[in-house]
């Protein structure tokens, strides 16, 4: 589901690249760290550790980002506002609040 998310948010340009590649990355750790059998002895347990924090790690970050992308089109601003507002999260603060005084 990781992939599949990461993918389509690569595709529709919705999300910055940073978190795509992250989504790339964790989706291929839980991969590699669902095969129990490639990691005898105490190497599965690391991997697992690792993916699990990558997910926690990726699901925050999505949450964040959705979480800024509906203010930006709450603002009325739409993908212009959600581009800007990906760059620099000070601009998007700015318009928000002053489509929010008219």
């Amino acid at each position: 589901m990781i992939a599949v998310a990461s993918w389509l948010s690569w595709r529709v340009q919705a999300l910055p690249p940073w978190l795509v590649w992250v989504g790339a990355v964790e989706a291929l750790l839980l991969v590699v760290a669902s095969g129990n059998s490639l990691f005898p002895g105490e190497a599965l347990p690391i991997v697992l550790d690792i993916s699990a924090l990558g997910l926690l790690v990726w699901t925050a970050a999505m949450s964040v980002m959705m979480g800024w992308r509906s203010r930006a089109v709450r603002a009325g601003g739409g993908l212009a506002t959600l581009s800007s507002a990906v760059t620099d999260p000070s601009s998007s603060d700015a318009q928000i609040k002053s489509s929010q005084s008219n």
